[in-house]
């Protein structure tokens, strides 16, 4: 990794079906504060990328990472057809650690009760390698 920074692993195993920017090159911070703002959406302004991943539990998986302040390099190590283990590094950003979105099908993914308290509450929940989000 360059400079000292975070990569970002697979949640699960499977396969890369694509992988591509998505509009957007601002480089806000990814803070709960500015999360939480209305008068700004981080999460769908700053630079993103995002890997299509397929999975037989969980089916298609939209995994976007998020740049964000500081944090302007996003590499990607995963390609279109690549085959994945969980826990696999699928890449990297280049200079510190930011956000993660995944996106699940409806009814291929239920979220753990802690997360879903802490969102009501819109508290942030720090997510280690390993730890469990949820079921299916």
């Amino acid at each position: 990794m360059d400079g000292g920074g975070a990569s970002f692993n697979a949640p699960f195993s499977g396969t890369v079906e694509s992988v591509g920017k998505i509009i957007g090159e601002d480089l806000y911070s990814v803070k709960p504060a500015m999360i939480r703002s209305y008068a700004l959406d981080v999460l769908t302004r700053n630079k993103r990328q995002c890997l299509w991943l397929r999975s037989q539990v969980f089916g298609l998986v939209a995994f976007v990472v998020v740049g964000a302040t500081h944090v302007g390099s996003i590499v990607i190590n995963a390609k279109k057809g690549d085959t994945f283990e969980k826990g696999d590094e699928l890449g990297h950003f280049a200079y510190g650690g930011s956000t993660i979105v995944m996106v699940f099908s409806r009814g291929r993914f239920y979220f753990d009760t802690d997360l879903i308290h802490n969102s009501e509450r819109r508290c942030e929940t720090l997510v280690q390698l390993g730890q469990t989000l949820g079921y299916r």
